[in-house]
């Protein structure tokens, strides 16, 4: 289907100003490390599938760096030569979608659905945090199947010191959970309320 719709561009008077993103969700554990599902913070379920094509970027390269989901608006914002958003967390991929060669691994930081339980990713580690305390350092360009847990060595402690500073010093307060709200729908417009 998307073979169908990138041909419907090309044959659009839009080919030339419209940029094109893919991704997906998440991947799933097929019983890996005896998981089932998508809520682990390993490698299988926090990798994504990630394409961008369009005016200004490089076609048929591969960059290795490290990106977030996150990354995507302010990249969109730059390449739509729009006014930028201090606040936005995300940084632009322009520089690695026109020049891939240029491109800078950094750490990204990888919540999870239990508050304080983290990881934080680039190209070469992952550094996973539990809220119990419980860590796991891997390095994945040697050990992609993160068998090997590598934190608590000595060797490694500098490591996961730097991995941690991309982690929050403090997280926010626990939201309300949905079973305790009730929806209120006015028209086009929706909120929350506590029931």
């Amino acid at each position: 289907m998307l073979g169908k719709l990138l041909d419907a561009l090309e044959a659009s008077p839009y080919k030339d100003n419209t940029i094109v993103v893919v991704w997906s969700d998440q991947g799933f554990h097929h019983g890996e490390k005896g998981h089932w599902g998508k809520h682990t913070l390993w490698q299988r379920t926090t990798q994504i599938p990630f394409i961008w094509a369009g005016k200004g970027i490089t076609q048929n390269e591969t960059v290795e760096t490290t990106v977030s989901l996150i990354d995507i608006y302010p990249t969109l914002i730059e390449l739509c030569n729009l006014q930028a958003n201090k606040k936005l967390e995300g940084v632009s991929l322009v520089s690695a979608l026109q020049n891939p060669s240029s491109s800078i691994d950094r750490n990204v930081f990888i919540p999870h659905a239990e508050r304080e339980s983290y990881a934080v990713v680039n190209s070469n580690w992952r550094y996973i945090y539990y809220k119990d305390g419980a860590e796991e350092l891997y390095n994945v360009r040697k050990d992609p199947n993160e068998w090997y847990n590598l934190a608590g060595k000595e060797k490694y402690l500098s490591i996961v010191e730097e991995m941690k500073k991309a982690a929050p010093k403090e997280f926010g307060s626990v939201a309300t959970p949905k079973n305790k709200l009730k929806l209120i729908v006015e028209r086009d417009t929706f909120h929350w309320e506590p029931l």
